[in-house]
C-alpha cells in the first residue's frame, strides 16, 4: 500500500475517500509505528466541486503537493486535481 510505504518513510500522507469510516480505519491500522503521518480527508474525487474543495484544503494546510497517487476505480483526471492546487 502506497500510503503505508510513504508514511513509514516519514511522509505526511493525505488519504481521500467518500466513506469517513473506511478512512479512519486506515489511519488507525497504519498510523502506529510510522515516522510520518496519515491524515484522512473525506471527499469524492469524482465530483469536480469536491476536488476543488479538497485541493484548497490541502493547499491551505501544506501549500501544495509533492506526490499524487491516484488509486480509484473511476476515471478521474489527476490533472484536474493538480491544476486546482496550482501545480500545473
Amino acid at each position: 500500500m502506497a500510503t503505508q510505504a510513504l508514511a513509514a518513510n516519514g511522509a505526511k500522507v493525505y488519504i481521500v475517500g467518500r466513506r469517513k469510516e473506511a478512512l479512519d480505519r486506515v489511519v488507525s491500522v497504519y498510523s502506529p509505528n510510522v515516522d510520518g503521518q496519515i491524515i484522512a480527508l473525506p471527499g469524492d474525487v469524482t465530483d469536480k466541486s469536491d476536488i476543488k474543495r479538497l485541493a484548497e484544503e490541502i493547499k491551505q494546510r501544506e501549500g501544495g503537493l509533492h506526490i499524487l497517487v491516484r488509486q480509484c476505480r473511476r476515471q478521474v483526471s489527476p490533472l484536474l486535481f493538480c491544476s486546482n492546487l496550482g501545480l500545473v
